[in-house]
C-alpha cells in the first residue's frame, strides 16, 4: 500500500482525507493480521503512528514537499517519507514536531537522492 500527497503544489491538510487514510491503513493492517496470525496490531501504537503522520504532514506542508505513506506487504511497519530539495526546521514549532517524531518513531533516516533531493524516511512499527 502506498499513498502520496504532493505539497509542493499548494497542498493543504484535509481532515476528512486524513481520517479516510487512517481507516485505509487500519483496514490494510487488519487484512495483513488475518493473513498472518502471528501479527497483532497494537491500537496505542496505531494512535502514535497517526500522531507522527500528522506532525510529518505539518512539516511537509511548511516545506512544500512530497509526502508518501507506505506499508510493506505482510508487515506492520509503516513508513512516512518526505522528499524535497530542502527541508527546513526554521521555527521552534517545526523543530519540536521533528524532535517528537524522532522520539516516537522506530527509526529515522536521511538519504540524498540522485535527482538532487533529500528524502527523510520515518518508520513506525504498529504491532504488539
Amino acid at each position: 500500500m502506498e499513498y502520496s500527497v504532493d505539497y509542493s503544489e499548494d497542498g493543504y491538510f484535509d481532515e476528512a482525507k486524513d481520517d479516510k487514510l487512517d481507516g485505509l491503513i487500519t483496514d490494510a493492517l487488519k487484512l495483513s493480521e488475518d493473513d498472518n496470525k502471528k501479527i497483532e496490531i497494537d491500537p496505542e501504537k496505531m494512535k502514535k503512528f497517526s500522531a507522527i503522520k500528522q506532525k510529518l504532514h505539518h512539516i511537509a506542508v511548511e516545506n512544500s514537499t512530497l509526502m508518501r505513506v507506505k506499508m510493506l506487504p505482510n508487515s506492520t511497519k509503516m513508513m512516512v517519507e518526505l522528499e524535497s530539495e530542502t527541508l527546513d526546521f526554521d521555527t521552534e514549532e517545526l523543530k519540536n514536531k521533528f524532535i517528537d517524531v524522532l522520539k516516537d518513531s522506530k527509526s529515522v533516516s536521511f538519504e540524498a537522492k540522485l535527482n538532487g533531493k533529500i528524502e527523510v524516511t520515518v518508520e513506525v512499527d504498529v504491532s504488539k
